[in-house]
């Protein structure tokens, strides 16, 4: 079915920045697929194709970020709709119903914006994070100015209503000793019961969130890529400063040893949980942990460390991490090296090639209790090296895992092998996955995708997965060929779990 989006119910026009605001989805080509099949690569468990949307004009439409909405459907943040977007910046928030059909969007601004992540609050409140240059504004005033031509330099938070109306909004800018601009990244965002906004990401030089100077480097002979450091911080439902804290690199750290924070989230508790990767100089509140080594840490409510688990012995990063009931927390990582997990030795990544053959890991997924103790590992790809990489994660309700990544050629999800030898429709190219497994790690079914693209998740409430793309050119889908109507559409499908 193809149909023109003319402005029918729920999606009357709302005011934005300086008065530029625009149905994003007004005048989209809407083309909708409700397909029966299986995929070749679909587990008859679950994975089945619901229904397929794709919107799109003749112009660009990009996908930046994703997330579940807690009544169900999902929210969009991107660049989409009538308005023309100049230079290829701005935002445009979008929310989908659970079958996938538009409810409301608004165009934020076309200015210089570029959103890395965004969540929702229980109430529907959306909270945003990225990257922008100049002074933008938002709605409610501009931002500090932020000058360079080096990119995304200033760091960004902000709060739109349920309906996508600005609240507030916040901007922050680091400087190196000479007091030179230093860019400032956010990479992931979160929120708790409260609505508090927790963001974490790097950043060169000095930086101050609210709560006093950040420095990236212990010495404080920061601005420079080999003196890169982390943050994580809390601010409240009012974008009020409550902490923060740095994650500096150290004496001899090159910048491929610098700390890298990938993630974050939060536990029912209101604690909030950081994951990525140390310096043997990084301190995550209770000394320098003298090794770098991939790490989880939680803290409290208020900032203070609860427990850390470092993975000594491993190389690479946990990359995404998630609350699984009321006590424990999933994680994702791509690990090499060799490690103990609940008593055993792990590898992960060919053993002959070492570090130095970066990326040579394996994925591993699993679980820690409720005091950072080992309670579930499982590692998928051993001994594929590169070839297979684990990027997000989902819990559901029913505690399984739901993981995105990449990988190359032919690899093993844990149901057998898939992907291409040829690497794809093109050479050498990645093939996207998904994959779910049960809470004790059992493989239940998987996807891959004929192209290298990005996807993004919305686990919905039942455990039914909706997945977001930009998508350029075609993309096949259980035998179905997708094309852009213009240089680039949104595609969203929904998975059955």
């Amino acid at each position: 079915m193809d149909c023109l989006l003319s402005g029918g119910t729920g999606m009357g026009q709302e005011s934005g920045v300086g008065e530029r605001c625009a149905m994003a989805l007004l005048a989209l080509v809407c083309t909708v697929g409700w397909n029966d099949a299986v995929g070749k690569e679909a587990a008859l468990a679950g994975g089945q194709t619901a229904w397929v949307r794709k919107y799109g004009g003749m112009g660009a439409e990009h996908l930046d970020a994703l997330s579940p909405h807690p009544q169900g459907g999902f929210l969009a943040v991107g660049r989409f709709g009538s308005t023309v977007f100049p230079r290829e910046e701005g935002l445009a928030l979008g929310r989908y119903a659970a079958d996938g059909s538009p409810l409301w969007s608004r165009v934020v601004t076309t200015e210089a914006i570029h959103t890395v992540s965004v969540t929702l609050t229980s109430l529907g409140n959306i909270l945003v994070v990225g990257g922008y240059r100049g002074s933008p504004d938002f709605g409610v005033g501009p931002l500090p100015s932020v000058t360079s031509s080096e990119g995304w330099e200033g760091l960004f938070i902000a709060k739109f209503s349920p309906t996508g109306q600005t609240v507030w909004s916040r901007g922050f800018s680091a400087r190196g000793i000479r007091g030179q601009p230093q860019r400032v990244v956010s990479v992931a965002v979160a929120t708790d019961a409260a609505g508090s906004l927790v963001v974490t990401g790097s950043f060169r030089g000095e930086l101050d969130l609210g709560g006093g100077p950040l420095l990236s480097h212990l010495t404080g002979n920061t601005g420079e890529a080999w003196g890169e450091g982390g943050f994580v911080a809390k601010f409240s439902w009012e974008g009020k400063h409550l902490w923060s804290s740095a994650f500096q690199s150290g004496v001899f750290d090159t910048p491929q040893k610098t700390p890298r924070l990938r993630s974050v989230t939060t536990d029912p508790q209101g604690n909030v949980l950081v994951a990525g990767a140390s310096s043997a100089w990084t301190n995550l509140g209770d000394g320098a942990l003298g090794v770098d080594a991939p790490f989880i840490a939680k803290y409290s409510a208020t900032g203070s460390l609860v427990w850390k688990r470092v993975f000594r012995g491993a190389y690479g990063d946990v990359m995404d991490l998630k609350p699984q009931g009321t006590n424990r927390v999933a994680f994702i990582g791509n690990l090499g090296g060799t490690f103990t997990f609940a008593g055993a030795s792990y590898t992960g990544g060919n053993p002959r090639q070492g570090p130095h053959a970066l990326p040579n890991t394996n994925g591993f997924f699993g679980v820690l209790g409720e005091g950072g103790n080992d309670v579930l590992i499982a590692s998928v790809g051993t001994g594929t090296g590169g070839d297979l990489s684990f990027l997000e994660l989902g819990v559901g309700e029913d505690r399984a895992f739901t993981v995105s990544g990449g990988g190359r050629g032919e690899f093993d999800l844990g149901g057998g092998r898939m992907g291409n030898a040829g690497g794809g429709s093109l050479p050498h190219s990645g093939q996207p996955f998904v994959v779910r497994y049960s809470a004790e790690g059992q493989y239940q079914w998987a996807r891959v995708f004929d192209h290298d693209r990005h996807f993004r998740m919305a686990l919905q409430p039942a455990g039914d997965l909706v997945l977001g793309t930009t998508l350029a050119g075609t993309l096949e889908l259980d035998g179905q060929l997708w094309t852009a109507s213009g240089i680039t559409d949104l595609l969203y499908w929904k998975m059955e779990r």
